[in-house]
């Protein structure tokens, strides 16, 4: 895995593949940051997404969010979009994790 340079973020990798669940566990475990995202090997990210979900989470005083997404196929044309829907929406301003 290649990072961008000047990057300070961090790639953990496993020689035994465990599946999506233990190497994000083992991430979490490994992380000393304020946020946590995951990419995944069939993600693609647009240039500004993280920039744009701090800023919502900092407005909204949110310690977690997710968003909509599109889905494309094997060319990586885009075939649609999956739209979160806000109909519930919790906002925890004082969340101690222990």
């Amino acid at each position: 895995m290649v990072l961008p340079k000047g990057c300070s973020d961090k790639a953990f990798l496993r020689k035994c593949n465990g599946g999506a669940g233990i190497c994000r566990n083992n991430s979490i475990q490994k992380a000393k940051g304020q946020f946590i995202a995951f990419c995944d090997s069939d993600d693609y990210w647009m240039p500004d997404k993280l920039e744009k979900q701090l800023a919502f989470m900092a407005k909204k005083g949110c310690v977690l969010s997710y968003t909509s997404y599109m889905t494309c196929d094997e060319n990586g044309d885009m075939k649609g979009i999956v739209v979160c829907r806000n109909t519930e929406s919790f906002f925890l301003q004082n969340v101690i994790m222990e």
